[in-house]
């Protein structure tokens, strides 16, 4: 016998036989047959007070993946996925980061090549919060932004 049910992000398969076992099996919301799952991630930092303030404003269910850029770094699969939602690896950079002037950022025409490689060194140049609901990806903490995370996730 076989038994599926959906676990924050997980599908459990639970066989029934001579022995039970359970097995999790990641969700990858493009495999055949899940069309119906909706990916719901939150890449943030833990120790960051706005974060702290927009997480607790939008009150992420179980259904949300929630990831610590600081103890989890960003992927290349996962900021190559942010940037075919956002449209371009600029849009995810964060120029408010105090290592953008100390590192002399400022003065350097920067590259979509440059943006990549800066946010996967370096945790802090990825705008923060970033929030993925299927195909909409909401980017940083300016109000509106985060008005509209939170309308997304109450439908």
């Amino acid at each position: 016998m076989l038994f599926h049910c959906l676990f924050a992000g997980y599908i459990c398969a639970l066989i029934a036989s001579r022995t039970c076992a359970i097995r999790l099996i990641r969700v990858i919301p493009s495999c055949a047959g899940f069309h119906s799952l909706i990916m719901k991630k939150i890449y943030h930092l833990g120790t960051c007070t706005t974060c702290q303030r927009i997480l607790k404003e939008l009150k992420p269910g179980k259904d949300f993946i929630m990831q610590d850029i600081k103890t989890e770094k960003i992927t290349p699969a996962q900021i190559d996925e942010m940037k075919e939602l956002a449209g371009s690896y600029e849009s995810l950079f964060s120029r408010v980061a105090l290592k953008y002037r100390s590192m002399g950022l400022n003065a350097m025409k920067l590259t979509e090549k440059d943006y990549r490689k800066y946010i996967l060194d370096e945790y802090t140049f990825l705008k923060r919060p970033v929030i993925i609901i299927g195909k909409q990806i909401f980017i940083g903490n300016a109000p509106k932004t985060v008005a509209a995370a939170k309308e997304a996730m109450a439908q």
